[in-house]
């Protein structure tokens, strides 16, 4: 998902900019962005499990997720001129979702990794935006990103979507 995040993250700005010579340069934006919030969201949800485990390991990856993929997608979102009722809705729910763990009983390490992500979970404000490149995915490779595609719709959807022959 991750991945996957990020790929559509950059499909909707390089789209955005197609669009912007035309009508007929880009794709719907509505249609990436569908699955950009339904991936951002549950991302999001998969962090959330993994920071509120206690686990060491899974915290730092679920903080790791956060910090690489989510809260640049966020700060993404927020600067769109006109962003949908749907995605004002997602990085609502998103933002409060973080700011109700302020509320819950975890340990000091727990807050203080909490306290220092927040802030850029909060502020959609950020001067600069580092979203990571997408992963290169080698042109023999077009099977493989199929079948990883079909994944993805399947775990957005519960349901067998795509199949890859």
């Amino acid at each position: 998902m991750r991945e996957a995040l990020i790929f559509l993250a950059h499909a909707y700005e390089t789209n955005s900019t197609l669009l912007k010579h035309g009508e007929r340069r880009g794709l719907e934006k509505s249609l990436i962005s569908v699955y950009r919030r339904k991936c951002l969201t549950a991302l999001n949800d998969s962090a959330s499990q993994l920071f509120c485990s206690g686990d060491q390991h899974s915290v730092e990856e679920g903080v790791s997720i956060m910090e690489e993929a989510v809260i640049p997608c966020l700060h993404l979102m927020s600067r769109e001129q006109s962003p949908t009722r749907e995605d004002r809705d997602a990085m609502e729910s998103i933002r409060s979702h973080w700011c109700c763990c302020l509320g819950r009983d975890m340990e000091d390490s727990l807050q203080e990794k909490l306290g220092e992500f927040l802030p850029r979970v909060l502020d959609g404000s950020a001067e600069r935006i580092v979203l990571k490149d997408p992963p290169k995915v080698p042109v023999t490779a077009a099977h493989d990103l199929c079948s990883r595609l079909a994944a993805v719709m399947e775990s957005l959807h519960k349901t067998s979507v795509v199949s890859v022959q």
